[in-house]
């Protein structure tokens, strides 16, 4: 297959009363399905410019371990008491240091896909048949 056929089939998708309706345990199938339709993918175009990643677990632990035992469980504290709008400061502030120290990318969008995809039954291989073709492809 192709991308462009590997796409078509990544988009059909079942509904969540067809998912109901499948009994749980593993399902074997051998089946042939038509997949017809008309996909659509726009241009990729540059998002925004983001800071580099900065690791910020990195971060805490460097900051964390030049600090003794009673100051990190104060902090902590500190940090569950912290009410959003405090915390989105904090976290401009880094954001900002992050670039300065870091940059920034550009990253990208991917184009949006639609379109309209319809899939039909067209055989199922029943296992007896499968036997048989084994046997003659295999000269068993």
């Amino acid at each position: 297959m192709n991308a462009i056929q590997e796409l078509f089939l990544s988009r059909c998708k079942i509904d969540s009363d067809t998912r109901k309706g499948i009994d749980a345990g593993e399902h074997t199938e051998d089946f042939i399905v038509r997949v017809r339709g008309t996909l659509r993918k726009a241009e990729d175009i540059p998002a925004k410019r983001c800071p580099q990643k900065a690791r910020p677990w990195d971060l805490l632990a460097v900051a964390l371990s030049k600090l003794n035992d009673v100051t990190i469980d104060a902090l902590v504290r500190e940090a569950m008491e912290l009410d959003d709008k405090a915390a989105s400061e904090v976290k401009k502030q880094a954001e900002k240091a992050t670039v300065l120290l870091m940059g920034t990318h550009t990253t990208f969008a991917h184009g949006r896909i639609d379109g309209d995809i319809s899939a039909e039954l067209v055989e199922v291989k029943e296992e007896t048949d499968l036997v048989e073709m084994t046997k003659t492809i295999f000269g068993l």
